[in-house]
C-alpha cells in the first residue's frame, strides 16, 4: 500500500487566513482530553485573496477538512471526531462549512498503518497528515481544490498481526 503526506497547497498557506480562531478555539483542546471543550458549531471569519478559492484542507493554525474530505474519509471507515466550523469570509459574501478534526497518532512500527486510511504521524520533528493511496483517489475523483500530496514510504512490518 503506498501512502501520501496530504497537507495544504503552500499558495492557500498565504492567501488564506483565519482571522479569530484564537478567540473560539485553544490549540491545547485538540487532543482527546480536550476536544469536548470546543463548541459544536463555531463560526470563524477568514481574509483571503481575491483569487484565492476555499481550499478543501486547511492546516494551521488548526486542521481543518471541508465536508468533500471528511465524508471521503468516513466511506473508507474512518473514526473520526469532529466539530462543525462555518468559515466566512465578508469581503467577498461567501461561506462554507468544515470540521476540525481530531486524527490518530500512530507511532512508527504499528501495525494500525494496515487498517487506517486517515492518521497523523511525526514525520521530521512535526506532525504530518498521512493518507491512503485509495483515500487520496477518491479525494481526486471529487476534485478537491487547495491539496498537496507527496509520497512517503512507511516502515511497515509486513509480519505483524492486526
Amino acid at each position: 500500500m503506498r501512502y501520501f503526506l496530504l497537507g495544504q497547497h503552500p499558495y492557500f498557506k498565504s492567501a488564506f487566513r483565519l482571522m479569530d480562531q484564537k478567540q473560539k478555539v485553544d490549540l491545547a483542546w485538540i487532543c482527546a482530553d480536550g476536544f469536548y471543550k470546543i463548541p459544536k458549531n463555531l463560526v470563524i471569519t477568514v481574509d483571503r485573496d481575491e483569487t484565492a478559492a476555499f481550499p478543501d484542507i486547511i492546516t494551521s493554525p488548526i486542521l481543518l477538512l471541508s465536508t468533500l474530505l471528511l465524508k471521503v474519509a468516513f466511506m473508507f471507515g474512518g473514526s473520526i471526531y469532529s466539530r462543525d466550523v462555518i468559515l466566512i469570509d465578508p469581503k467577498e459574501q461567501e461561506s462554507r462549512q468544515y470540521h476540525i478534526v481530531l486524527l490518530e497518532t500512530i507511532r512508527p512500527g504499528s501495525a494500525l498503518w494496515k487498517v487506517r486510511d486517515l492518521f497523523l504521524i511525526d514525520h521530521k520533528g512535526e506532525q504530518e497528515i498521512v493518507a491512503s493511496q485509495d483515500l487520496v483517489e477518491s479525494i481526486l475523483r471529487r476534485g478537491a481544490k487547495g491539496i498537496s500530496l507527496k509520497e512517503i514510504q512507511l516502515p511497515i512490518k509486513e509480519d505483524q498481526d492486526v
